[in-house]
């Protein structure tokens, strides 16, 4: 029989080989003779590790640590195996009965941190890994997991850490990625697109590199090369449907929104249960107008994360939009109670059109600046004044929009840009979206002393911009409204933000200062509804009298309405509809013979939805007459065809309701408590009009009544329209725009003296 130690001899040999069962049998020939043989049996748990057999492993270095418990060497690999077992606290204890033996091994020590990090023992984990680091300074491997474990709690302690890493072995792939990770959450885009890029050099085979690369391309608005690194991370791994949703999101703000639905269904058909590609489909189905199918995809969302913030509201809304008003209170119910729970569950915009109710919308404004748009310091605090006036003699004002086109907000705001005094005012404008050439744009870019594409901008660097510029007072023309990017401001681009227009309410964010209101829209009193100051001008909405108009005679028999009789109608939207809206120009209707009901309603399902609900009320369908969308010049010359424009409630008409003013057709409304809901009665105040502006529904529904039977009532109100509209607050764009600069002039002046935002009275 050969010696023991000459069986062990070949079995560390044979095991060094890699000849592993070869080197089993001998160590366990070794261990026949000497059960007791410690050498034999770590070496034979080592290769049971080596050949993955964790459980064989473990067994062997514990029966070593019953013969020899000063074996450091089966404490710490005992350990290791415990660790691969996900067998955690085990694993701490067995590195903490071997470090007791050997307090200086610093990989022991990197490996109790993690272990206990795995248990939820955060700060004693994190003390074991600086143990670590004491006891060898120079290794990255201890830098990069103290990193990892320092992200959350310590942001730009990690990012050290992530450099120290890499100083030392500048080939950690991993690292580069996961610095490029924490640069992102810290909002520094440009360094971490750098480290993404350093880590795709090392590993040009990552599908998840090229993906988060993509990401961020995306949020720096370079969208081409971002679409490539998404192609490219599906070619090496096609079938992860994170990548393809977040595709389908890239090619939606590129306008290409059939291939961005393709690229969603892709994600679905991999992943069914996949709530995200369901929520992004949902809103592209919005954006396409297939509103049926994006309530599916939102049904489907709140079956598989019930939780998912806003998706009620996007829910809501999308049936709206169809005016399918089934279980239409208790949804709006249960959005109520949630958000004054302080759930996000509706965006501000969308409960616009649901409830009236000052102090629930700021609740709502709140919460979508929160989550969506919180403030943002990567570039300091700005100064309160950008500089010393006489640094430039004029103030400027910047004006942020993503409608510079053939736009609503942009026919109105025009007539500002041109009356702006351009001896005191310095005035530019911001394009943030991709947008065609019109005469709209053209027209606001003559008008403008400086005119700034930066649609391929990212945020930042909108914001980087706007600060070299010297901003003196910054404009958001879009609010919480489609193209909207908040969070430009978010950076801080003025001394003085304000929102005017585009959204009807307050943003809810710290960094906006004013809202521009007038006193119908923000009585004094409610001024507490808003987080911004109020600048109360005497008319809120200005507008254009160079409105186009078609010269293409236009008649009734052509759009389908009676040749005789009262001609009712709606052109809002089909979201600002509700059940008791309807109700009551259904009342109207049934008091009115001989009347009809022209609504711009071009979604079939909306007409379908409203024809059963008239049906079920006892009015009959064919007094509901159906037009479409015609260009705005069109849309302007059929308003005479016209008797009385019905407003909708809680939001009013807007640039709908000026318009049929200035083409002398009058507007009936219904004042309510939020801003949106009091958009008419301003109007209509600024019009001189007051006597249009009901508070209750009876005294809507009669008066509609009394204008439609009582010929003289309508003849006296549109002869007084002609005659209010050359004189009128609401169609003198000079007028609005002196206003504006006085309290641009006011506003501005606190900010250069330092002291804080005040409410603004003429």
């Amino acid at each position: 029989m050969r010696p023991v130690s000459v069986n062990l001899d070949e079995a560390l040999h044979w095991h060094r080989a890699g000849e592993w069962d070869r080197a089993q049998s001998l160590y366990q020939e070794v261990l026949q003779l000497e059960p007791r043989h410690v050498g034999a049996r770590y070496h034979l748990g080592l290769l049971f590790f080596q050949t993955q057999r964790s459980l064989e492993a473990q067994q062997q270095f514990s029966k070593v640590l019953n013969i020899a418990p000063e074996h450091v060497g089966a404490w710490f690999n005992l350990a290791t195996v415990q660790f691969e077992l996900n067998d955690f606290k085990a694993c701490a204890e067995s590195y903490r009965a071997g470090l007791k033996i050997n307090p200086q091994s610093d990989p022991a020590w990197l490996n109790l941190g993690l272990a206990l990090r795995e248990v939820g023992e955060r700060e004693e984990a994190l003390r074991c890994c600086r143990q670590a680091l004491a006891l060898n300074p120079i290794d990255p491997h201890i830098h990069y997991n103290l990193a990892l474990m320092m992200r959350e709690s310590s942001p730009i302690e990690a990012l050290d850490h992530y450099d120290q890493a890499l100083r030392l072995d500048p080939q950690l792939s991993q690292a580069w990625f996961n610095r490029a990770g924490l640069l992102c959450r810290l909002g520094q885009l440009e360094p971490a697109l750098a480290s993404f890029e350093q880590a795709i050099e090392l590993d040009a085979n990552s599908a998840e590199f090229f993906h988060a690369r993509a990401n961020v391309l995306a949020q720096l608005h370079r969208f081409e090369r971002s679409l490539e690194d998404y192609d490219r991370a599906l070619s090496l791994q096609s079938n992860e449907p994170q990548v393809w949703s977040n595709r389908g999101v890239l090619l939606s703000a590129m306008g290409l929104s059939d291939q961005a639905l393709e690229s969603l269904d892709r994600a679905i058909a991999i992943d069914p249960n996949f709530a995200d590609a369901h929520f992004n489909r949902g809103h592209l189905h919005l954006k396409k107008g297939q509103h049926r199918n994006a309530r599916v995809d939102f049904d489907r969302l709140l079956v598989l994360a019930p939780q998912t913030s806003f998706a009620q509201g996007s829910r809501l809304h999308a049936k709206m939009l169809d005016c399918d008003w089934a279980g239409f209170w208790e949804d709006t119910q249960q959005l109520v109670l949630a958000l004054r729970a302080g759930d996000w569950v509706v965006n501000p915009f969308e409960l616009s059109a649901l409830v009236d109710d000052a102090q629930l919308q700021h609740l709502a404004a709140q919460g979508w600046s929160r989550a969506k748009h919180p403030p943002l310091a990567l570039l300091g605090a700005l100064p309160q004044a950008a500089t010393p006036l006489g640094d430039h003699e004029k103030i400027r004002v910047g004006y942020f929009s993503s409608d510079f086109r053939m736009h609503a907000v942009s026919q109105g705001a025009a007539p500002l840009f041109e009356n702006h005094d351009k001896a005191q005012f310095e005035v530019m404008a911001f394009s943030l979206t991709r947008v065609a050439e019109d005469a709209v744009r053209e027209r606001i870019r003559c008008a403008v002393d400086r005119f700034f594409d930066v649609h391929t901008l990212s945020d930042l660097e909108v914001a980087q911009l706007a600060r070299s510029l010297k901003l003196d007072i910054a404009i958001d023309l879009n609010g919480y409204t489609l193209g909207a990017r908040t969070s430009i401001f978010a950076h801080r681009v003025a001394p003085v933000q304000a929102s005017y227009l585009g959204y009807l309410g307050g943003m809810g964010a710290p960094y906006m200062d004013y809202v521009l209101a007038d006193e119908t829209l923000v009585p004094q009193g409610q001024e507490a509804a808003y987080d911004e100051k109020i600048i109360h001008l005497p008319c809120y909405q200005i507008n254009d009298r160079l409105r186009e108009v078609s010269t293409r005679v236009l008649t009734r028999r052509e759009l389908g309405l009676p040749e005789s009789g009262f001609v009712f109608c709606s052109f809002n939207q089909t979201y600002k509809i509700n059940p008791s809206v309807f109700a009551s120009w259904v009342r109207i209707l049934q008091a009115t013979p001989s009347s009809v009901l022209y609504l711009v309603i071009g979604a079939q399902e909306a007409q379908n939805h409203l024809r059963q609900e008239a049906q079920r009320r006892g009015l009959n369908p064919k007094r509901l007459i159906f037009g479409e969308r015609l260009s705005p010049s069109e849309n302007l010359a059929r308003f005479p065809l016209c008797d009385l424009l019905l407003d909708a409630w809680p939001y009013n008409a807007g640039v709908t309701g000026s318009d049929a003013l200035w083409m002398g057709l009058p507007l009936l409304t219904m004042e309510g408590q939020s801003f949106a809901a009091r958009m008419g009665a301003s109007l209509l105040r600024a019009m001189r009009l007051p006597e249009l502006i009901c508070t209750s529904l009876d005294d809507y529904e009669a008066r509609a009544h009394e204008i439609a039977t009582q010929a003289q009532v309508h003849c006296a109100l549109v002869e007084k329209i002609h005659l209010e509209r050359c004189r009128a607050p609401l169609f003198d764009a000079p007028l609005f725009t002196r206003h504006l600069e006085r309290a641009y002039r006011d506003v501005h002046e606190l900010a250069k003296q330092g002291l804080p935002a005040a409410h603004w009275w003429p």
